[in-house]
């Protein structure tokens, strides 16, 4: 809803207003929606379906690399501002070795870095 309601659709709009107009929409939407049918009609075409916003995904007969980063950039994209974390990692056995890079193991320090991060 929150998405809606600050589209650029509806600039400068009441929230009761958008949601209304919004509805609306959708109902005129119905008259001539026909939805994709992957099991029968539509299940030589490629398409890729998101639902709720995309809290379900239906990926039907991706083929090629522009259409799989397509789908990558649909299943990554986030509607919503959300905080984001960064987290250096915890000591590592290479550091105690001066090494650099790798793929080393966390040291006793670095596991209790870890464990305090939560």
């Amino acid at each position: 809803q929150e998405v809606k309601v600050s589209s650029p659709d509806y600039p400068e709009r009441h929230r009761e207003n958008v949601m209304d107009d919004f509805l609306k929409r959708i109902e005129c939407y119905k008259v001539t929606y026909q939805p994709l049918d992957p099991d029968e009609y539509d299940k030589d075409l490629s398409f890729i379906k998101v639902i709720n916003v995309g809290q379900r995904f239906l990926v039907n007969r991706v083929q090629d690399y522009i259409q799989s980063k397509i789908v990558y950039y649909l299943m990554n994209i986030h509607v919503q501002p959300r905080t984001i974390y960064l987290c250096r990692h915890g000591e590592s056995e290479y550091n105690l070795l001066g090494r650099i890079g790798g793929d080393s193991g966390l040291s006793p320090r670095g596991k209790q870095v870890c464990g305090s991060q939560g």
